[in-house]
C-alpha cells in the first residue's frame, strides 16, 4: 500500500503540522501500523472531534515535532 509509505515518509520528514484521523467502532483484525515501527515520538495535541451517527468520529491533532 504506497500511501502508508507517503505517510511514514511525511512524518519521519516532520513535513505536516496537522492530522484528521477518521476512527470506525469496528474491529476487523489486525490493521496496518500508522506510524509503522518507527521509535521517534510525536505530540498530538487534540484540537477538533466531530461525531457523526453510528459511532464515527473525525479527530483532528495539532503535531509537535
Amino acid at each position: 500500500m504506497w500511501w502508508w509509505s507517503l505517510c511514514r515518509m511525511v512524518f519521519g520528514n516532520e513535513l505536516i503540522d496537522i492530522l484528521k484521523l477518521k476512527i470506525n467502532p469496528l474491529i476487523l483484525g489486525q490493521g496496518v501500523r500508522l506510524f509503522g515501527y518507527s521509535t521517534k515520538s510525536y505530540k498530538l495535541n487534540l484540537f477538533d472531534t466531530e461525531e457523526y451517527e453510528a459511532g464515527l468520529l473525525i479527530n483532528t491533532y495539532e503535531i509537535e515535532y
